[in-house]
């Protein structure tokens, strides 16, 4: 587990770059989780609200992550949510439904064995049989994808730029997978 100070460390390399640029709500919420990880509290609630206030609105992400894990039982933390969730909603009533819901799962069964690579490579080595047959199976979900999503991209066109809403990510998720 990696120590406070490395995160501390990784704040001020946030902090540099924000000197340069600070609307980017990718590297706000990252150097958000740095701060909650270094164990400063306000500093991480701050980077959050901004965040927000850029555009961040992945909800269920910000409710599981782990490196936020020391900030939920903060007061502040239900009003950051409601935050999220009120410009989630905003957003969601612009979404077509049906096809945010293909995109997800497109997305889900994109990761579904990447998320196992990590441990079966620890369990079984690179080169091992298990380790061959999970690439196996995930190019071959990704041929599968990329069908979908080619279709999608047919019959809509591109969907962007919603960058930030969800099913909306999916398609450069794919693109670098496929």
């Amino acid at each position: 587990m990696r120590k406070a100070k490395e995160y501390s460390s990784s704040l001020k390399m946030y902090e540099q770059g924000f000197k340069l640029e600070q609307k980017n709500k990718v590297h706000l919420y990252n150097a958000a989780c740095s701060a909650a990880l270094a164990g400063k509290k306000k500093k991480a609630f701050s980077l959050l609200e901004s965040s927000v206030e850029n555009g961040y609105t992945r909800l269920s992400h910000l409710q599981q992550d782990p490196d936020l894990k020391s900030l939920r039982g903060e007061p502040q933390w239900q009003e950051l949510v409601n935050q999220v969730q009120k410009k989630a909603d905003a957003l969601e009533k612009e979404l077509d439904k049906p096809l945010q819901a293909q995109l997800l799962q497109i997305h889900q069964t994109d990761q579904q064995y990447r998320k196992q690579m990590d441990s079966v490579q620890k369990s079984y080595g690179t080169n091992s049989t298990q380790m061959q047959e999970l690439q196996q199976k995930t190019r071959k979900q990704d041929s599968i994808n990329l069908a979908k999503v080619k279709a999608i991209l047919d019959q809509h066109g591109w969907v962007g730029p919603q960058e930030g809403r969800p099913g909306s990510q999916q398609y450069p998720v794919l693109s670098y997978s496929a």
